[in-house]
């Protein structure tokens, strides 16, 4: 499920599962760019990862970690191996073993909150740069690596099995 505001955009951001403090403070930052769209996703499935991103224009995204670290870790990696994800971040209020070095290796960002407006505002104007440069050479700045791919086929597996299972008890009952 997605919720977005929809605008006439330089810069759409795309925030995945935020909790009330991120909501709060990105729309704030929404509130004094009025020029910038801003999509609130809650996908339940891999495929709801990709479809959020490949129905808009979306050049910035932001996956919260602070509640549920791995279902962020595996929307990352999707956001990661998608080719229109250029500038992709994870935000987190708790650190968790593991997490900054799994973003930072994969040279994203790892916002650790909450963050000031003036904080948001200089990070939304280096990202919609990055962007820029993304859509002025007609290739992205970063390539997904082979073990992100490798990440994101073995999180579309698990996926499938976990809904076949599903239909297979639905089915019985």
């Amino acid at each position: 499920m997605a919720v977005s505001l929809p605008q006439e955009s330089e810069l759409t951001v795309a925030v995945f599962y935020p909790g009330n403090s991120l909501m709060h403070q990105v729309s704030n930052w929404a509130n004094e760019h009025p020029a910038c769209g801003l999509q609130l996703c809650f996908p339940d499935s891999v495929q709801e990862v990709r479809g959020a991103v490949e129905t808009t224009d979306t050049t910035v995204s932001i996956v919260e970690a602070t509640e549920a670290p791995a279902r962020a870790r595996a929307a990352f990696v999707q956001l990661l191996a998608e080719s229109r994800s250029d500038c992709v971040a994870v935000y987190t209020e708790r650190m968790y073993a593991g997490l900054e070095l799994f973003v930072r290796s994969r040279g994203s960002l790892m916002l650790l909150g909450p963050m000031s407006d003036a904080s948001w505002a200089g990070l939304f104007e280096a990202m919609r740069r990055c962007a820029r440069r993304r859509t002025s050479f007609r290739f992205p700045s970063r390539q997904p690596t082979g073990e992100e791919a490798r990440l994101a086929a073995a999180w579309l597996e698990e996926d499938r099995l976990r809904s076949s299972l599903f239909e297979r008890f639905r089915k019985i009952a």
